[in-house]
């Protein structure tokens, strides 16, 4: 065994990541962002029909574009490329670090391989979600590592430079800000690859070539999706606007920023960097830290996919924390009949903690949790235009040994700790096709009652589930009145679903100028948030019938 541990390092974390899929990967929709994607492509890829999801993930339309136009090919096809791209995320990160690391700090590198995905469980999740991001970095990775062979001094092969800015150019067009990754590529050659004694002009010329050549590469393949150069700079403008105006939760943030910090990857951070300040491993911390740097311009998020270039060197500084934990002698204690450090007593319970306790959180105001589960429980309403943090009350907090309360982040639902009920006991499983049997209730009860369905705004999850079904759509999107409309058929059969924002159904005058808007005073209502649903119940609770945690039907018969 440990034979093939040596020859075949990886085998052990491709083999959690193919227990977790095992346990819990469902090629179901887990947040707007894949739906919004699929859409695009099962509609022909017309986008009088349907736009693309965003301009920076250009490149993944591309090769989504290679198959045919078909809902559940689609779906299988993006979630999967995204569960193999984490893996080869993981792997290349990992090889990365190893080449890193100094001579004689090796020895607990084969333990660190199978640690990482446990310490950061965020990793699994990418896996589970449509994450273009994971592919961009694994073409991202895979260019810095032909960069350093080029850069060393002996393997200076032509071959190594062109695959290393190529590479580079072709990860940037699968999701755009991934291209800051190259400031990680600069410091790791100049300071890491070279060292002071290798600073002289013939390097520094052949390294700014390649830089000049890599952002080259970025702009063509960028063009190659569709996307000319002198669009790029306004989009990226457009975005980081976007981005600074946008209203910011933290309860969602710290959704995702749980399974990303968790208490042992955190330990392992805070002893890893005192290590390499105290060793005066200046280089070292410049390089773990220089993913951050583009932060500064576009500003800071605990989102993983905002964070994923900073990923690599995160977990370079954690390994040297592991390396502390595991080899520290210092107070030890007496178990089982051996003598145990203390330090490694507390690595092992902060790493496993997570996955074997799950945090409850009992809230009255929306239908999440309490555990990692959504259903409507007679819930109260809360203020309507308070956002998330604030509608979020807490009532009670509670330990069990499943997965933790359900945050819903957009990058689908997070648990508050329990990982191993989430992740192997079915959890995430249960949670997903819950939700999509909910979707799929509601567009049977509008089929068979020919009621239309009022939901938020643009969301296509709905939409994908027709298109899954055989529905068609003839004519564009348009507005009927102050509404956009769908209308998607399939031989006698029409469903028509309005987009709205769901605030102006609290006010009574403005739901009645809807219905008669829509020429209907029955209809069904699905929105992306739980606390819309009990707001409604709340508001006019002789009207509106609860159907599930994000949807209810709404019956106006006799209203004047």
């Amino acid at each position: 065994m440990l034979k093939l541990i040596h020859r075949y390092p990886y085998l052990s974390v491709t083999a959690i990541f193919a227990l977790v899929y095992a346990c819990a990967l469902t090629f179901l929709y887990a947040e707007g962002d894949d739906a919004a994607t699929v859409a695009y492509h099962a509609l022909g890829r017309n986008p009088d029909f349907q736009q693309p999801y965003s301009p920076y993930h250009g490149m993944m339309d591309v090769l989504l574009g290679i198959f045919p136009t078909g809902e559940p090919l689609l779906r299988l096809m993006a979630i999967g490329l995204s569960a193999l791209s984490a893996i080869f995320f993981v792997i290349l990160t990992l090889k990365l670090i190893a080449q890193w690391l100094p001579s004689g700090f090796h020895k607990n590198f084969l333990v660190f391989i199978p640690l990482l995905p446990l310490m950061v469980p965020e990793l699994l999740f990418f896996g589970l979600i449509y994450t273009p991001a994971t592919l961009a970095m694994s073409f991202m990775l895979a260019g810095h590592l032909m960069a350093r062979r080029f850069f060393e001094k002996e393997r200076r092969h032509v071959g190594w430079f062109a695959g290393a800015f190529l590479l580079y150019g072709l990860g940037a067009s699968f999701r755009w800000d991934v291209a800051v990754y190259g400031i990680v590529i600069f410091v790791d050659i100049f300071f890491i690859v070279w060292g002071k004694p290798s600073w002289n002009y013939r390097n520094l010329l052949k390294l700014g070539s390649w830089s000049v050549l890599a952002i080259i590469a970025v702009v063509f393949f960028i063009y190659l999706s569709g996307y000319a150069p002198n669009r790029i700079m306004g989009i990226i403008q457009w975005a980081k606007a976007y981005l600074g105006n946008k209203q910011v939760s933290y309860f969602q943030q710290a959704g995702v920023a749980i399974s990303l910090f968790t208490p042992a990857f955190v330990l392992c951070l805070v002893a890893g960097f005192i290590r390499l300040v105290i060793d005066r491993q200046w280089s070292f911390i410049l390089l773990g830290l220089s993913g951050f740097l583009p932060k500064l311009y576009f500003g800071f998020s605990l989102l993983p996919k905002g964070l994923i270039m900073a990923f690599p060197g995160l977990f370079f500084i954690a390994y040297f924390g592991v390396d502390f934990f595991l080899d520290s002698n210092r107070y030890q204690v007496k178990l089982f009949h051996r003598r145990i450090s203390v330090a490694s007593i507390v690595f092992v319970t902060a790493l496993a903690l997570p996955w074997l306790i799950g945090i409850k959180i009992h809230s009255p105001n929306t239908s999440w949790g309490p555990g990692f589960e959504v259903s409507y429980k007679g819930n109260k309403g809360s203020d309507n235009n308070a956002g998330l943090d604030k509608r979020i009350g807490f009532r009670s907090i509670k330990l069990g040994i499943d997965g933790g309360f359900a945050i819903p982040t957009p990058e689908g639902p997070r648990p508050v700790w329990g990982y191993g009920g989430v992740l192997l006991g079915g959890a995430w499983r249960a949670l997903l096709k819950h939700s999509n049997a909910e979707r799929d209730r509601i567009l049977d009860l509008a089929r068979k009652e020919n009621l239309p369905i009022l939901q938020n705004n643009d969301y296509s999850l709905l939409l994908v589930n027709l298109l899954r079904d055989g529905y068609s759509e003839k004519n564009p999107m348009f507005k009927e009145g102050r509404y956009k409309v769908r209308t998607l058929e399939k031989k006698a059969e029409t469903v028509k679903i309005f987009h709205i924002k769901a605030p102006e159904l609290y006010d009574e005058p403005t739901l009645l100028a809807i219905s008669h808007a829509i020429h209907h005073q029955r209809f069904v209502c699905w929105f992306l948030s739980s606390s819309d649903i009990i707001n409604l119940k709340t508001t006019y609770p002789d009207h509106v019938q609860i159907l599930g945690p994000f949807s209810a039907r709404i019956d106006l018969t006799g209203s004047n």
